[in-house]
């Protein structure tokens, strides 16, 4: 058992830990989202372009980079149908 965890299983140690974790894992959330506000705007894909451009960027990430579905011929990732 790794120190950390035996140590996270003591009864004040681990309210400390879990503390110290909690802390950490805020901090990346507000990094990500000032990363956010910062760079990104979110628009409503309102016509067929912008809803096609969707399903591109999303197969981009899901299929090509996460490798989290096969690649479609398509080259877009559709999941439902909005339009």
């Amino acid at each position: 058992m790794s120190l950390l965890k035996s140590l996270s299983q003591n009864k004040y140690v681990g309210k400390l830990i879990g503390g110290f974790v909690s802390n950490r894992v805020n901090k990346e959330v507000e990094t990500i989202t000032t990363h956010f506000d910062r760079f990104l705007e979110p628009i409503i894909a309102i016509n067929q372009d912008d809803v096609e451009s969707v399903y591109k960027i999303r197969h981009s990430v899901y299929c090509d980079e996460l490798k989290f579905e096969a690649p479609k011929q398509s080259g877009m990732n559709i999941t439902c149908k909005n339009i």
